[in-house]
């Protein structure tokens, strides 16, 4: 992969598939003063904004999806009546729309920016759709037709996916470059956060109630996400902290 990367990688300058706008967009944003004083926000500011609350609050309420279907999937199609053997065969398949609904939706969402949206409302756009799709996860638990459940369970996966991609370019898009790295590590320990005690609970949950409450439950976890989000995004660009929301 790397040497593909290597092969494959251009710097803005000479990049041959990138058109004269998006090459002077690169530099603009290159050439940008990254803040009002001129100089990085501080750990404490960042943790103040109301942009790092609203992304927080999101990875901590969208990553133990991530958390519970790449960890207990396996489980689930095991009560679903799949052997070993059969979880070995079809397993992968779920995995499949990960590995579609990041790039699609990333993909996407640049399409939508090169036809004159704003970059924040085309990943925004994206992510309200990953939710939307998310839903279907009430239908995947309840249906009694296994290889309909397998199929929206990729679904699930790949508005997963789709929004975790989006919303990368989200936090890279809402702060000054310098800022980027710290906000992403910000918001990650949210996430993480949210893994850890939803592994714990989703263990004791299925234990006693089974998927179903399970499956309910993060089907609706990222439209409160988004709704978080949205809050905190017009809260940030209401008041003159030390970052703004582009």
């Amino acid at each position: 992969m790397v040497a593909l990367w290597l092969r494959n990688y251009h710097p803005p300058q000479t990049h041959p598939r990138l058109t004269e706008k998006e090459r002077r967009h690169i530099f603009a944003a290159q050439a940008a003063v990254p803040t009002p004083a001129g100089r990085k926000s501080t750990v404490w500011q960042l943790l103040r904004h109301p942009l790092c609350i609203g992304f927080f609050i999101a990875q901590l309420l969208t990553d133990p999806i991530a958390f519970f279907l790449n960890f207990w999937l396996p489980d689930y199609l095991h009560t679903r009546g799949l052997t070993m053997a059969m979880i070995g065969l079809v397993g992968w398949l779920p995995f499949l729309g990960a590995d579609i609904g990041g790039p699609g939706g990333g993909a996407l969402s640049d399409w939508l920016v090169r036809r004159n949206w704003r970059p924040a409302n085309a990943r925004r756009a994206l992510m309200l759709m990953a939710a939307g799709l998310m839903l279907f996860a009430n239908l995947a638990v309840r249906t009694d037709r296994l290889w309909l459940s397998i199929g929206l369970i990729a679904v699930l996966f790949a508005a997963q996916s789709c929004w975790k991609a989006n919303q990368l370019a989200l936090i890279a898009e809402s702060v000054p470059r310098e800022s980027v790295a710290t906000l992403v590590s910000l918001s990650a320990l949210g996430g993480s956060l949210g893994g850890v005690l939803s592994n714990l609970l989703t263990g004791r949950a299925v234990q006693a109630l089974g998927y179903v409450p399970v499956f309910t439950v993060i089907s609706v976890l990222p439209l409160v996400a988004f709704v978080a989000l949205e809050l905190m995004m017009r809260r940030a660009r209401r008041s003159a902290g030390a970052i703004e929301a582009r």
